[in-house]
């Protein structure tokens, strides 16, 4: 509640994305929604301290490159990746 934040997902258009990634780059948006898919290339996001993941996907490897976009060159502080999953669910089994 009351906590400014942003969306990104596969249908963002390229100019309104990079102003996305910007804003949250300057520390004008806190928080940063992405989907799976549209997180997993082209994003630097070297602001994040917190990497959640509550989408899981089949394949481990779209989930570590997404993870990746908070670990690049220029990333000075510590970065936590929490993965949301609930008990005995699908999520639950491919964990």
């Amino acid at each position: 509640r009351g906590i400014a934040s942003q969306l990104l997902h596969g249908g963002t258009p390229v100019p309104r994305r990079e102003e996305l990634v910007d804003r949250f780059q300057a520390g004008e948006v806190p928080v940063f929604l992405l989907s799976l898919k549209a997180a997993g290339t082209g994003l630097n996001l070297t602001r994040a301290g917190h990497v959640i993941h509550f989408d899981r996907w089949w394949n481990p490897a779209v989930e570590e490159q997404a993870t990746d976009r908070a670990y690049r060159i220029g990333q000075t502080q510590p970065v936590q990746v929490h993965r949301i999953i609930a008990e005995g669910t699908v999520e639950d089994r491919i964990a």
